[in-house]
C-alpha cells in the first residue's frame, strides 16, 4: 500500500507539494502507523488544509477524465443510432451537460482563488512558478471544457 498523502514541501527527495508519494507506508516521513506525526508532517497537513487547491484540482482533473470518456462514447452513439430513439445516448447527453456546467463552475471557483492569491501576495506564499502552474491549470481546464 502506497502512501496516500501529498508529500511535504521540506521532505528529503519527497515530491512536491500536490503530488503523491509514492513510497510505501511504513517508509513515509508523512505518516507512521496510518496516522501522520511529527514535525514535518504537521506543517505540510497545516499548509495543506489551508489551501484546499490542491484537493479542488484533483477533483476537476478526474470529473474531465470521466467527462472526455462519457464524450467518446456520446460521438460513437451519434454516429451509429438514432438519437431521438435511443435512452442511453439522451441519458449520457444530460449527464454530460450537468457534468460540463459543474465542471465550468469549478473552473471558475479556481480562477477566483488564483485572483485572490495574486492580489495577495504577501498572505499566500506562494512562489511565481507555482502561481503560474495554476494559471496553466485553469487555462488547460477551462479550454477542456470548451472543447467539449
Amino acid at each position: 500500500k502506497f502512501c496516500p498523502r501529498p508529500a511535504g514541501p521540506s521532505a528529503p527527495g519527497a515530491p512536491r507539494i500536490g503530488t503523491r508519494c509514492t513510497r510505501r507506508a511504513a517508509q513515509c516521513p508523512m505518516q507512521s502507523g496510518g496516522a501522520a506525526e511529527g514535525p514535518l508532517a504537521s506543517a505540510a497537513m497545516t499548509y495543506l488544509a489551508a489551501d484546499p487547491y490542491y484537493l479542488a484540482r484533483e477533483e476537476i482533473e478526474a470529473a474531465l477524465l470521466r467527462v472526455q470518456d462519457m464524450h467518446r462514447e456520446w460521438k460513437q452513439l451519434f454516429q451509429r443510432e438514432n438519437t431521438a430513439r435511443s435512452r442511453r445516448f439522451q441519458s449520457l447527453h444530460a449527464e454530460i451537460c450537468g457534468d460540463l456546467r459543474q465542471l465550468d463552475s469549478d473552473v471558475q471557483d479556481i480562477s477566483a482563488a488564483n485572483r485572490i492569491v495574486v492580489a495577495n501576495r504577501d498572505r499566500f506564499q506562494l512562489d511565481n512558478a507555482e502561481i503560474e502552474s495554476r494559471k496553466g491549470f485553469e487555462s488547460k481546464s477551462r479550454a477542456t471544457v470548451k472543447e467539449i
